[in-house]
Protein backbone atom coordinates (compact mmCIF):
# COMPACT_ATOMS: atom_id res chain seq x y z
CA UNK A 1 0.00 0.00 0.00
CA UNK A 2 2.74 2.57 0.73
CA UNK A 3 6.10 2.57 -1.01
CA UNK A 4 9.83 2.76 1.06
CA UNK A 5 9.98 6.02 2.37
CA UNK A 6 11.76 9.19 1.66
CA UNK A 7 13.06 11.49 4.11
CA UNK A 8 13.87 14.86 4.82
CA UNK A 9 16.51 16.59 7.30
CA UNK A 10 14.99 18.24 9.78
CA UNK A 11 16.17 20.20 13.35
CA UNK A 12 16.74 18.22 16.28
CA UNK A 13 14.17 15.80 18.47
CA UNK A 14 11.43 16.55 15.50
CA UNK A 15 7.66 16.30 17.53
CA UNK A 16 4.86 17.81 15.72
CA UNK A 17 4.40 18.44 12.15
CA UNK A 18 1.29 19.64 10.10
CA UNK A 19 0.00 20.25 6.41
CA UNK A 20 -0.65 23.57 4.96
CA UNK A 21 -0.76 25.82 2.26
CA UNK A 22 2.29 28.14 3.14
CA UNK A 23 2.92 30.35 0.28
CA UNK A 24 -0.37 30.42 -1.78
CA UNK A 25 0.20 28.19 -4.67
CA UNK A 26 -2.76 25.87 -3.60
CA UNK A 27 -0.38 23.55 -3.10
CA UNK A 28 -0.35 20.87 0.46
CA UNK A 29 3.14 21.95 1.79
CA UNK A 30 4.64 20.47 5.64
CA UNK A 31 5.90 22.73 9.03
CA UNK A 32 7.89 20.50 11.55
CA UNK A 33 8.66 21.78 14.67
CA UNK A 34 11.70 20.19 16.70
CA UNK A 35 11.86 19.51 21.04
CA UNK A 36 15.52 19.78 20.57
CA UNK A 37 16.25 23.43 18.80
CA UNK A 38 14.73 26.42 18.19
CA UNK A 39 13.79 25.49 14.40
CA UNK A 40 10.24 25.60 12.75
CA UNK A 41 11.05 23.64 9.56
CA UNK A 42 9.18 24.28 6.53
CA UNK A 43 9.09 22.29 3.22
CA UNK A 44 7.21 23.92 0.07
CA UNK A 45 6.00 21.03 -2.09
CA UNK A 46 6.11 20.86 -5.88
CA UNK A 47 2.89 19.04 -6.16
CA UNK A 48 4.56 15.92 -7.53
CA UNK A 49 5.96 14.39 -3.87
CA UNK A 50 8.81 16.71 -3.92
CA UNK A 51 10.12 19.55 -1.30
CA UNK A 52 12.42 22.14 -1.19
CA UNK A 53 13.24 23.04 2.46
CA UNK A 54 13.66 26.54 3.59
CA UNK A 55 17.33 27.53 3.55
CA UNK A 56 16.40 29.97 6.25
CA UNK A 57 14.13 27.80 8.92
CA UNK A 58 12.03 30.33 10.99
CA UNK A 59 13.17 30.42 14.50
CA UNK A 60 10.36 29.39 16.95
CA UNK A 61 11.10 28.30 21.08
CA UNK A 62 11.01 24.24 20.70
CA UNK A 63 7.97 23.21 20.17
CA UNK A 64 5.96 19.47 20.74
CA UNK A 65 2.83 20.02 19.07
CA UNK A 66 1.00 22.23 15.98
CA UNK A 67 -2.15 23.97 14.82
CA UNK A 68 -2.78 25.08 11.94
CA UNK A 69 -5.71 27.74 11.09
CA UNK A 70 -6.62 31.59 9.89
CA UNK A 71 -6.41 33.47 12.99
CA UNK A 72 -6.35 36.65 11.41
CA UNK A 73 -8.89 36.02 8.43
CA UNK A 74 -6.25 36.82 5.75
CA UNK A 75 -7.12 33.55 4.40
CA UNK A 76 -3.28 32.55 5.15
CA UNK A 77 -2.28 29.58 7.56
CA UNK A 78 -1.22 30.54 10.59
CA UNK A 79 0.15 28.66 13.17
CA UNK A 80 -0.03 28.34 17.13
CA UNK A 81 2.60 25.90 19.14
CA UNK A 82 2.81 24.52 22.34
CA UNK A 83 6.17 23.91 24.65
CA UNK A 84 6.76 20.93 27.01
CA UNK A 85 8.91 22.73 28.77
CA UNK A 86 7.30 26.85 28.76
CA UNK A 87 3.95 27.23 30.51
CA UNK A 88 2.65 29.28 27.21
CA UNK A 89 1.56 28.90 23.95
CA UNK A 90 3.55 30.60 20.62
CA UNK A 91 1.42 32.38 17.59
CA UNK A 92 2.83 32.95 14.36
CA UNK A 93 1.12 34.28 11.88
CA UNK A 94 1.49 33.20 7.63
CA UNK A 95 3.36 36.30 5.76
CA UNK A 96 1.54 34.58 2.58
CA UNK A 97 5.15 33.36 1.19
CA UNK A 98 6.99 30.42 2.77
CA UNK A 99 7.58 32.66 5.76
CA UNK A 100 5.81 33.37 9.16
CA UNK A 101 6.42 36.54 11.49
CA UNK A 102 7.75 36.52 14.82
CA UNK A 103 6.06 34.69 17.58
CA UNK A 104 3.33 36.42 20.00
CA UNK A 105 3.72 34.34 23.25
CA UNK A 106 0.49 33.62 25.57
CA UNK A 107 0.87 32.40 29.23
CA UNK A 108 -1.02 29.36 30.33
CA UNK A 109 -1.15 27.44 34.09
CA UNK A 110 1.37 24.60 33.17
CA UNK A 111 3.61 22.99 30.26
CA UNK A 112 1.64 21.49 27.49
CA UNK A 113 2.15 18.91 24.51
CA UNK A 114 -1.49 19.56 23.09
CA UNK A 115 -3.63 22.42 21.50
CA UNK A 116 -6.61 22.62 19.57
CA UNK A 117 -9.17 25.44 17.70
CA UNK A 118 -12.49 26.01 17.50
CA UNK A 119 -15.00 28.78 17.94
CA UNK A 120 -16.27 28.36 21.77
CA UNK A 121 -18.34 31.68 21.98
CA UNK A 122 -19.76 31.65 19.16
CA UNK A 123 -18.52 35.43 18.10
CA UNK A 124 -16.85 33.42 14.52
CA UNK A 125 -13.36 33.90 15.60
CA UNK A 126 -10.49 31.27 16.29
CA UNK A 127 -10.20 30.27 20.07
CA UNK A 128 -7.16 27.88 21.43
CA UNK A 129 -7.34 25.53 23.78
CA UNK A 130 -4.67 23.63 25.67
CA UNK A 131 -4.10 20.89 27.34
CA UNK A 132 -2.24 21.72 31.09
CA UNK A 133 -0.19 18.58 31.98
CA UNK A 134 0.65 19.93 35.23
CA UNK A 135 -2.72 21.45 36.24
CA UNK A 136 -4.88 19.08 35.37
CA UNK A 137 -7.39 21.82 33.60
CA UNK A 138 -7.71 23.05 30.03
CA UNK A 139 -6.44 26.85 29.15
CA UNK A 140 -9.12 28.27 26.44
CA UNK A 141 -7.86 31.55 25.04
CA UNK A 142 -10.51 33.51 23.33
CA UNK A 143 -9.44 34.77 19.74
CA UNK A 144 -10.29 38.31 18.17
CA UNK A 145 -10.31 39.34 14.67
CA UNK A 146 -6.52 40.69 14.24
CA UNK A 147 -5.20 36.99 15.60
CA UNK A 148 -4.82 38.49 18.85
CA UNK A 149 -5.65 36.34 21.55
CA UNK A 150 -7.27 37.07 25.39
CA UNK A 151 -5.83 35.38 28.84
CA UNK A 152 -6.61 31.92 29.67
CA UNK A 153 -9.16 30.54 31.09
CA UNK A 154 -9.75 26.99 32.86
CA UNK A 155 -11.27 24.17 33.18
CA UNK A 156 -10.87 21.10 35.58
CA UNK A 157 -9.81 17.52 33.86
CA UNK A 158 -8.44 14.40 35.09
CA UNK A 159 -5.23 13.70 36.01
CA UNK A 160 -2.29 14.66 33.74
CA UNK A 161 -4.24 15.13 30.58
CA UNK A 162 -1.93 14.71 27.77
CA UNK A 163 -4.23 15.80 24.71
CA UNK A 164 -7.04 17.16 23.83
CA UNK A 165 -9.45 17.66 20.23
CA UNK A 166 -12.52 19.89 19.55
CA UNK A 167 -16.17 18.44 18.14
CA UNK A 168 -19.54 18.75 18.03
CA UNK A 169 -20.17 15.79 20.41
CA UNK A 170 -24.29 15.86 21.36
CA UNK A 171 -25.28 17.83 18.29
CA UNK A 172 -26.18 21.35 19.74
CA UNK A 173 -24.00 23.42 17.52
CA UNK A 174 -21.37 24.14 20.39
CA UNK A 175 -18.01 23.36 20.34
CA UNK A 176 -17.10 20.75 22.74
CA UNK A 177 -13.31 19.10 24.02
CA UNK A 178 -12.41 15.24 24.42
CA UNK A 179 -9.44 14.78 26.27
CA UNK A 180 -6.82 11.92 27.13
CA UNK A 181 -6.40 12.10 30.46
CA UNK A 182 -3.05 10.46 31.18
CA UNK A 183 -3.15 9.67 34.68
CA UNK A 184 -6.62 8.18 34.85
CA UNK A 185 -6.71 6.01 32.00
CA UNK A 186 -10.19 7.47 30.60
CA UNK A 187 -11.36 10.09 28.25
CA UNK A 188 -12.84 13.00 29.27
CA UNK A 189 -15.91 14.87 27.37
CA UNK A 190 -16.78 18.85 27.79
CA UNK A 191 -19.49 19.86 26.49
CA UNK A 192 -19.38 23.46 25.65
CA UNK A 193 -22.32 26.07 26.19
CA UNK A 194 -21.16 28.25 23.52
CA UNK A 195 -20.70 30.84 26.08
CA UNK A 196 -17.14 30.09 26.44
CA UNK A 197 -17.45 27.76 28.89
CA UNK A 198 -18.08 24.34 29.44
CA UNK A 199 -19.85 21.90 31.84
CA UNK A 200 -18.04 19.44 33.81
CA UNK A 201 -16.51 16.51 32.31
CA UNK A 202 -17.64 13.15 31.69
CA UNK A 203 -15.51 10.50 31.86
CA UNK A 204 -14.99 7.02 29.77
CA UNK A 205 -12.66 4.26 30.44
CA UNK A 206 -9.74 3.76 27.89
CA UNK A 207 -6.96 1.75 27.82
CA UNK A 208 -3.54 2.56 30.08
CA UNK A 209 -2.19 5.98 29.82
CA UNK A 210 -4.22 7.53 26.68
CA UNK A 211 -1.72 10.06 25.45
CA UNK A 212 -3.24 11.08 21.73
CA UNK A 213 -7.43 11.00 20.49
CA UNK A 214 -8.79 11.27 16.63
CA UNK A 215 -12.26 11.51 15.68
CA UNK A 216 -14.33 10.58 13.03
CA UNK A 217 -17.49 8.46 12.07
CA UNK A 218 -16.35 4.96 11.83
CA UNK A 219 -19.83 3.02 11.75
CA UNK A 220 -21.48 5.60 8.89
CA UNK A 221 -24.05 6.91 11.58
CA UNK A 222 -23.09 10.86 11.11
CA UNK A 223 -22.44 10.61 14.74
CA UNK A 224 -18.43 11.73 15.90
CA UNK A 225 -17.07 8.62 17.30
CA UNK A 226 -13.27 8.70 19.13
CA UNK A 227 -9.91 6.59 19.07
CA UNK A 228 -7.75 6.88 21.67
CA UNK A 229 -4.05 5.92 21.66
CA UNK A 230 -2.89 4.34 24.83
CA UNK A 231 0.52 4.13 25.51
CA UNK A 232 0.51 1.92 28.50
CA UNK A 233 -0.69 -1.04 27.28
CA UNK A 234 0.21 -0.63 23.41
CA UNK A 235 -3.56 -0.59 22.66
CA UNK A 236 -6.24 2.05 20.94
CA UNK A 237 -9.74 2.25 22.06
CA UNK A 238 -12.46 2.63 20.20
CA UNK A 239 -15.16 4.68 21.63
CA UNK A 240 -18.82 4.69 19.50
CA UNK A 241 -20.82 7.83 19.80
CA UNK A 242 -24.05 8.00 20.55
CA UNK A 243 -24.34 11.89 19.81
CA UNK A 244 -25.46 13.38 22.73
CA UNK A 245 -22.05 13.24 24.77
CA UNK A 246 -22.13 9.92 25.63
CA UNK A 247 -20.20 6.73 24.70
CA UNK A 248 -20.17 3.23 23.66
CA UNK A 249 -17.75 1.07 26.12
CA UNK A 250 -14.14 0.36 24.96
CA UNK A 251 -13.05 -1.89 22.11
CA UNK A 252 -9.26 -2.32 21.63
CA UNK A 253 -7.65 -3.55 19.23
CA UNK A 254 -3.15 -4.14 19.61
CA UNK A 255 -0.45 -2.07 18.09
CA UNK A 256 3.03 -2.41 18.03
CA UNK A 257 5.55 -0.83 21.07
CA UNK A 258 5.01 2.32 22.46
CA UNK A 259 2.35 4.18 20.02
CA UNK A 260 2.28 7.44 20.41
CA UNK A 261 0.37 8.93 17.66
CA UNK A 262 -3.03 8.16 15.23
CA UNK A 263 -4.91 9.73 12.46
CA UNK A 264 -7.22 9.06 9.73
CA UNK A 265 -7.84 8.57 6.48
CA UNK A 266 -9.57 6.50 3.57
CA UNK A 267 -6.16 4.77 2.17
CA UNK A 268 -7.93 1.67 0.20
CA UNK A 269 -10.74 4.19 -1.23
CA UNK A 270 -13.57 1.95 -0.30
CA UNK A 271 -15.50 4.98 1.51
CA UNK A 272 -14.33 4.14 5.15
CA UNK A 273 -12.42 5.22 7.65
CA UNK A 274 -9.03 3.84 8.19
CA UNK A 275 -6.56 4.35 10.93
CA UNK A 276 -2.75 5.33 10.63
CA UNK A 277 -0.68 4.77 14.38
CA UNK A 278 2.86 5.54 15.20
CA UNK A 279 4.67 2.81 16.79
CA UNK A 280 7.91 4.71 18.29
CA UNK A 281 9.28 1.50 19.85
CA UNK A 282 9.13 -0.53 16.44
CA UNK A 283 10.09 2.21 13.57
CA UNK A 284 6.70 1.27 11.73
CA UNK A 285 3.68 2.60 11.38
CA UNK A 286 0.60 1.05 11.81
CA UNK A 287 -2.84 0.88 9.27
CA UNK A 288 -5.81 -0.46 10.54
CA UNK A 289 -8.23 -0.54 7.22
CA UNK A 290 -12.15 0.37 8.47
CA UNK A 291 -15.54 -1.64 8.28
CA UNK A 292 -18.97 -0.15 8.09
CA UNK A 293 -19.63 -1.22 11.24
CA UNK A 294 -16.86 0.76 13.34
CA UNK A 295 -14.32 -2.38 13.40
CA UNK A 296 -11.08 -2.57 11.91
CA UNK A 297 -8.88 -5.28 10.34
CA UNK A 298 -5.67 -6.15 12.11
CA UNK A 299 -2.95 -3.76 11.33
CA UNK A 300 -0.09 -4.04 8.32
CA UNK A 301 2.76 -1.81 8.91
CA UNK A 302 5.34 -0.60 7.40
CA UNK A 303 8.67 0.91 8.21
CA UNK A 304 9.80 4.17 9.09
CA UNK A 305 12.74 6.06 10.32
CA UNK A 306 14.53 5.73 13.89
CA UNK A 307 11.43 6.36 16.49
CA UNK A 308 8.65 7.74 14.74
CA UNK A 309 6.43 10.32 16.69
CA UNK A 310 4.08 12.08 14.81
CA UNK A 311 2.05 11.32 11.48
CA UNK A 312 -0.02 13.81 9.15
CA UNK A 313 -2.33 12.28 6.00
CA UNK A 314 -2.34 14.39 2.94
CA UNK A 315 -2.08 14.08 -0.90
CA UNK A 316 1.16 15.02 -1.06
CA UNK A 317 2.05 14.05 -5.05
CA UNK A 318 -1.42 14.81 -6.78
CA UNK A 319 -2.43 11.19 -7.40
CA UNK A 320 -5.81 11.52 -5.14
CA UNK A 321 -4.68 9.00 -2.99
CA UNK A 322 -3.70 9.57 0.52
CA UNK A 323 -0.15 9.58 1.54
CA UNK A 324 1.13 9.88 5.36
CA UNK A 325 4.16 12.13 6.51
CA UNK A 326 5.99 11.35 9.59
CA UNK A 327 8.62 12.84 11.97
CA UNK A 328 11.15 10.31 13.51
CA UNK A 329 12.46 11.65 16.18
CA UNK A 330 15.64 9.64 16.87
CA UNK A 331 17.26 10.20 13.54
CA UNK A 332 16.27 13.94 12.94
CA UNK A 333 13.94 13.32 9.30
CA UNK A 334 10.75 13.63 8.67
CA UNK A 335 9.44 10.80 6.08
CA UNK A 336 7.11 10.07 3.23
CA UNK A 337 5.51 7.18 2.45
CA UNK A 338 3.25 7.59 -0.70
CA UNK A 339 0.12 5.71 -1.36
CA UNK A 340 -0.02 3.12 -4.09
CA UNK A 341 -3.43 2.01 -3.53
CA UNK A 342 -2.37 -1.71 -3.97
Amino acid sequence: MFIPMITYATGKFPLALAAADINGDSITDIIVTNGGSNLLNVFLSHGNGSFTPQTDPFIISPACSIRVDDFDHDYKADIVVTSGIVNGVFVSLDYGNGSFAAETFYPIVSYSCSVDVGDFNNDNYTDLVVVNEGNNSVSLLLGAANGTFASSSQFLTGSNPYAVIVADFNGDNRADLAVANYGDNNVGILLGDGNGSFLSQITFPSGSSPRAIVIGDFNNDYLQDLVVINEGNNTISVLLGYGNGNFSSQVTYPTGTNPQAVAIGDFNRDNHVDLVVTNFGNNTVGIYLGYSNGSFAAPVNFLTGSSPYAVIVADFNGDQLQDLAVVNYDNNTVGLLFNTCS
